[in-house]
């Protein structure tokens, strides 16, 4: 086995993070072994395909290990909100979506207006990725993203019916906010941002978040109507299911009788 590459097999990357997580049995003694989290160059293991600077959970570190998978949440989202624009069609998602590139943009002029750096400590000497810090993307983004998921779900729509309806809220809901703080803690734990940073991105994600879910239901709404109706809406198959509180059930109902429909056609 070449230089390097013993050593680097002891070290799988954690996918789109600047993170690898170090394999094998903890030590009895870990806290004098090696430090919880640190930094490297990934050259040193062989590795050519990472970040110039990573940082390296060490081995039995779960915590660690599931922070890390929590802080690539926002690309998830972003797959499932453009996944749901190309099935969907319909205006609410691609307004929901619009906030959030919005969101970025805001994030990305204060960053710059502000620049205050990353946090740099002994477990990270230099900043992993990008120069500014203040306020977190991550953070904003998944302040913004709980936040107006949460009004959408209590406002515009109905997932059952009673007092059902209000227990899937909360649990959809419940969900959004505790990935959130897993996310936000992510960036915190390891080393990307400090506590600072993610908070004060969490309170302007949450406050943008508001503005725009207001915007969006008292100025733009009402035009929705219209705007299903254009020629370009109909050659790209636009729809508006603002009016559709319960749209799974809606959609369930339709193609359950249409099916019907057809399958008498076909017997008679």
């Amino acid at each position: 086995m070449a230089p390097g590459e013993e050593e680097a097999a002891r070290y799988v990357p954690i996918t789109l993070t600047h993170v690898l997580y170090e394999e094998g049995i903890p030590p009895l003694d870990s806290s004098t072994a090696y430090s919880r989290i640190r930094t490297c160059n990934p050259a040193q293991f062989g590795r050519k395909s990472v970040s110039p600077l990573v940082y390296i959970l060490s081995a039995g570190d779960v915590v660690g290990f599931v922070l890390a998978w929590f802080s690539i949440l926002p690309v998830f989202i972003l797959v499932g909100l453009c996944t749901l624009i190309l099935v969907r069609r319909d205006l609410q998602t691609m307004f929901f979506t619009g906030g959030l590139v919005a969101n970025e943009g805001v994030n990305f002029i204060l960053k710059n207006l502000i620049q205050e750096p990353r946090p740099i400590n002994a477990m990270n000497p230099r900043p992993l990725f990008g120069k500014y810090g203040m306020p977190s993307s991550h953070a904003q983004f998944m302040g913004w993203f709980a936040t107006y998921f949460s009004l959408f779900i209590f406002v515009k729509t109905m997932l059952s019916v009673g007092s059902l309806d209000y227990v899937w809220k909360t649990f959809c809901t419940g969900v959004a906010v505790c990935s959130s703080v897993l996310c936000c803690a992510s960036r915190i734990y390891l080393g990307y941002h400090s506590m600072a940073q993610v908070l004060y991105g969490v309170v302007l994600g949450a406050g943008v978040a508001v503005l725009w879910f207001t915007v969006v239901q008292v100025f733009c709404e009402p035009y929705f109507s219209q705007i299903y109706q254009w020629k370009i809406s109909e050659l790209l198959l636009l729809k508006d299911m603002s009016r559709i509180p319960n749209y799974m059930w809606f959609e369930y109902t339709s193609v359950r009788q249409e099916t019907k429909k057809r399958l008498r056609r076909k017997s008679s």
